[in-house]
């Protein structure tokens, strides 16, 4: 059993979202992850590294700080 948490990757749909997407990543290169993930043994298969590391980290934050800081960085 594997979770793959995949962060932006350029689609044709993601070139049509208005906000910005930090760190996105090529679909090539999106593939060849997920494409390794699964012949490991990981249960997660998250990436890229860094947006992945903020993102985690974020989830520490008590709720009372963490969603201002998801509405500034989205601008929603």
């Amino acid at each position: 059993l594997q979770l793959i948490n995949p962060g932006f990757v350029r689609t044709p749909l993601t070139d049509l979202n208005p906000f910005p997407m930090p760190f996105m990543i090529e679909l090539d290169d999106a593939v060849d992850r997920i494409v390794a993930g699964l012949a490991s043994d990981s249960f997660e298969i998250a990436f890229p590294r860094r947006f992945v590391l903020i993102l985690k980290l974020m989830r520490l934050l008590p709720y009372w700080l963490y969603f201002p800081l998801v509405r500034r960085a989205t601008g929603k």
